[in-house]
């Protein structure tokens, strides 16, 4: 679907493959269930949440939970990171670098219009 320097969401008949690389520079995934009862709607909400915060930066974080773990959104300084939260259990988290909106736009294979920069 798109694809970064250090992230990349691919899709699958049954989910969504969202893999980033960490500061420590090793790699994470996680999945969003793809059902067609769903209607996309996880990866809906994780670009939903991506994306308020940028335009409402006073908002600061988001928590979403999918079937497997929870993604915890934080933005700062114009950027975003993901936070995962394997099994649920924010203990066992994992971060990904901080991503910028013109990255974003690209991991969600969205085109960037020069306007937006």
């Amino acid at each position: 679907m798109g694809k970064t320097q250090n992230a990349e969401i691919s899709k699958s008949k049954e989910h969504y493959e969202v893999i980033f690389k960490t500061k420590e520079g090793k790699f994470s995934s996680f999945y969003i269930q793809n059902t067609a009862t769903d209607n996309d709607d996880g990866f809906l909400a994780l670009k939903k949440a991506v994306f308020t915060l940028f335009k409402n930066p006073n908002k600061k974080d988001y928590l979403l939970q999918f079937l497997e773990d929870s993604v915890f959104l934080v933005y700062k300084d114009s950027k975003v990171k993901m936070e995962v939260w394997k099994g649920h259990d924010s203990d066992r988290r994992e971060a990904s670098l901080w991503l910028s909106y013109k990255a974003y736009l690209k991991l969600f294979g969205l085109v960037p219009q020069k306007n937006n920069f």
